[in-house]
Formats: structure tokens, C-alpha cells, sequence
């Protein structure tokens, strides 16, 4: 498994929700986790992998130097964005050294499920929201540059 590079055909497609998890699956979450760490990134998308699943992985931002106990989200949705917008820089790691300003909801509230099925339903501001958002627009074949443009 490796981090695709922009412009994958597999970066620009909608993905196809998680219908079971099981080991093939669990493993592929650890390889995620792995290359994420490895590339130095705030999170990773099943379809940066060449995955077509609703799925993607990231670090713990409360804690960014930790390892372990990192965020698994199947099939996420997101219910609101709140609280007004604010504009950051974004990298991503399959579009290696480049940067852009993007606009993005303060907060947002989403649900998602965990690996064992637990359902989660939660509301993330600050950089959690941003990696959330930028992780989320891969699963529908949205590349941050494409948001660059938005922002204008």
C-alpha cells in the first residue's frame, strides 16, 4: 500500500460506503495509520490508498505526538458546519510540498461509526474540524486545490 499522488483517478471519484469490517479491512486501517505517521500527515483517506470506501484515519490533534489511539471513521457524515468560517493553510500528502489557503466551517458535527461498529456522534472545532473537512471532501473526489479555487 502506498499514498497516491495527485492527479490519481482514484483521488477524483466518489467512494462507496463501508459495508462490512472485517480482518482484510482492519489491516488495511493499520496500514493507513502507518503511512499517515510515515508521510508526517494530520490524517489520511481510504481513497488516497487507491480504497474507494467511505473511510479515512487521523491522529490524535489533541495530542499530535502521540501514536496511538488514533481516530477511525467509517462512513462519515457531517450534520452541520457552525460557528462561521476560517480560512488556514492545507497540505495534503498526495499533493507532496503543496500548500494553499482554504476556507472552511469553524465547527462541524458529524456522525461516523468506529471499527467495532460503535456509532459516533460528535461535534470538533479548531484543527480537528479543518483535517475532518479535508479528509471528508476526498471521500467525494474533492481535492483541497479545488477548494484553493473556491476560496479564490
Amino acid at each position: 500500500m502506498e499514498i497516491l499522488k495527485y492527479p490519481s483517478d482514484a483521488l477524483i471519484r466518489v467512494c462507496q460506503p463501508v459495508m462490512h469490517v472485517g480482518d482484510r479491512l482492519r489491516e488495511q486501517i493499520a496500514q493507513m495509520i502507518k503511512l499517515m505517521y510515515a508521510g508526517g500527515g494530520f490524517g489520511l483517506a481510504a481513497p488516497q490508498v487507491g480504497l474507494n470506501l467511505r473511510m479515512l484515519v487521523m491522529r490524535r490533534i489533541d495530542d499530535p505526538e502521540s501514536q496511538g489511539g488514533e481516530y477511525v471513521l467509517i462512513n462519515p457524515v457531517i450534520k452541520n458546519r457552525t460557528h462561521g468560517t476560517t480560512t488556514g493553510v492545507e497540505g495534503c500528502l498526495s499533493l507532496p510540498g503543496e500548500f494553499g489557503k482554504v476556507t472552511r466551517a469553524r465547527r462541524v458535527k458529524f456522525t461516523a461509526y468506529r471499527p467495532d461498529g460503535t456509532l459516533i456522534e460528535a461535534t470538533w472545532g479548531g484543527l480537528k474540524a479543518r483535517v475532518l473537512q479535508h479528509e471528508m471532501d476526498h471521500l467525494d473526489g474533492i481535492m483541497f486545490i479545488d477548494r484553493i479555487r473556491e476560496s479564490g
